[in-house]
Formats: structure tokens, C-alpha cells, sequence
């Protein structure tokens, strides 16, 4: 449920509803072709052993990153404030997966890991999304945050 202040921007909302509706891979730059060619999720690989890992994937969209950290052995939950991405993502059908639709007030859970891939500059405040993210790590957890280079856009 969208009910703070955290996000209220409904133009970006029904933005991210209607590019999936309409097919995400049309809209994002890092498919070509219908291919993922962004180096996020290879670069996740490196950084971690996700084998066992309780981890959320903040901002998850279509949930391609969540099912990713599955493959590696992580049990992920997914929460996203676009209804749609949701809808896409529960299409993956896996048990180690579960998503959500909401905002940064919805995470109830503490992960050993927080990935948020280029969502922070999203934020209305993104001072307090790190704070929440934190607030939600076990001890000795890690939050992941990647913001598009803006020479890149």
C-alpha cells in the first residue's frame, strides 16, 4: 500500500504502470533487442555469496533482478509502488520469490542484504530511504545502491 510521503509523485507511479503495461523492454534502455544488457546483475555476483541470504530487492520492477539473486541461492522479497511491475513479477512463479506492492513504509522484515538499483534518485527523500533501508539490516548486513551515471542518460 502507497501511503507515505516517501513517494508522492503519482506522474512517476502511473509512469512505471503504464511502461508495463505497454512492455517494459520497449522502454528501458538497457534491453536491446528484448535482452537484459545491463551489468548489474553480473556485478552482484562478484560481490557477494548469496546462498542463504534473506535479501530485499527494493524497487524491483519486473522482478528480473529477484529471480537472479534466487538462481544464486537468496530467498528474495520484492516491493515495488508500480501495481503493474508487481503483476509482472508474480508471472515468475517461484517460491523463493515474493513481491509486493508498496513503498519504502512497507518493508516490515530485516534482510542481510538491500539491493535498490537505480532507484535512490527516485526518492523524494533519499536521506530517509537510507535510513529505512538500515533500519530493516541484520547486523553485519549490506544495502546495495546503484544511481545511473548522468553522462550515460
Amino acid at each position: 500500500m502507497i501511503r507515505n510521503s516517501q513517494i508522492k509523485s503519482v506522474d512517476l507511479q502511473a509512469f512505471y504502470n503504464k511502461t508495463y503495461d505497454t512492455g517494459y523492454k520497449n522502454v528501458f534502455s538497457k534491453y536491446s533487442d528484448g535482452k537484459d544488457t545491463s551489468e548489474s546483475n553480473n556485478f552482484l555476483l562478484d560481490i557477494i555469496d548469496w546462498k542463504g541470504k534473506k535479501v530485499l530487492d527494493f524497487g524491483c520492477g519486473p522482478g528480473l533482478t529477484a529471480k537472479f539473486l534466487a538462481d544464486a541461492g537468496a530467498n528474495v522479497d520484492g516491493i515495488d509502488f508500480s501495481k503493474n511491475a508487481i503483476l509482472e513479477a508474480k508471472k515468475l512463479n517461484d517460491p523463493r520469490l515474493n513481491f509486493l506492492h508498496g513503498s519504502i513504509d512497507d518493508i516490515n522484515d530485516n534482510y542481510d542484504v538491500i539491493v535498490s538499483l537505480g532507484t535512490i534518485e527516485h526518492m523524494e527523500n533519499p536521506d530517509y530511504a537510507i535510513r529505512e533501508f538500515t533500519d530493516h539490516l541484520h547486523f553485519g548486513g549490506g544495502l546495495i545502491l546503484t544511481c545511473p551515471n548522468w553522462i550515460n542518460t
